[in-house]
């Protein structure tokens, strides 16, 4: 239960910047190409999709973040995974900072958190009402065996 407050507390916490900046686009380097959809994220190599509802960790950060939006117009698309048993949070957030680094994706320093259960990065791109937000959450399952990736896609 403790682990679940932590996760909700940190994912929160980042919502409400998100929230704050208002919430376009691929992982393609032109400011001017149109939104991208979640099918448009990489996913990190080996990581397995599941169903969120399947997962308590990617149910309980998406659950936070659909709680967060709930009265507003933000649109969020997840996809959640189970990452192999080698995964570090140093190997996603590597594989996602190359993935992002050419594009006009710009990382988001305040939806870094690194704590010892929850770890998340986040990008952001375009301006205005087409703004898209990027978050990558790693949480470590609650059984202790393997991690669960949450990719959120938020417009």
């Amino acid at each position: 239960m403790e682990q679940f407050n932590k996760i909700t507390a940190v994912s929160l916490g980042a919502l409400t910047l998100i929230l704050a900046t208002a919430c376009s686009q691929s992982i393609e380097p032109t400011a001017t190409a149109g939104p991208v959809g979640i099918s448009d994220i990489p996913i990190y190599g080996g990581a397995t999709p599941i169903d969120a509802a399947d997962s308590i960790e990617a149910s309980m950060v998406i659950v936070a973040m659909e709680t967060e939006i709930a009265d507003t117009d933000i649109t969020l698309e997840t996809i959640a995974c189970s990452l192999p048993a080698s995964a570090t949070w140093d190997d996603v957030r590597a594989f996602y900072t190359k993935a992002l680094e050419s594009t006009d994706w710009k990382q988001i320093e305040k939806l870094t958190d690194e704590s010892s259960e929850h770890k998340s990065i986040g990008w952001s791109r375009g301006t205005g009402p087409g703004k898209q937000i990027l978050l990558i959450t790693c949480a470590s399952n609650i059984s202790g065996e393997g991690s669960t990736l949450v990719i959120m896609l938020l417009e």
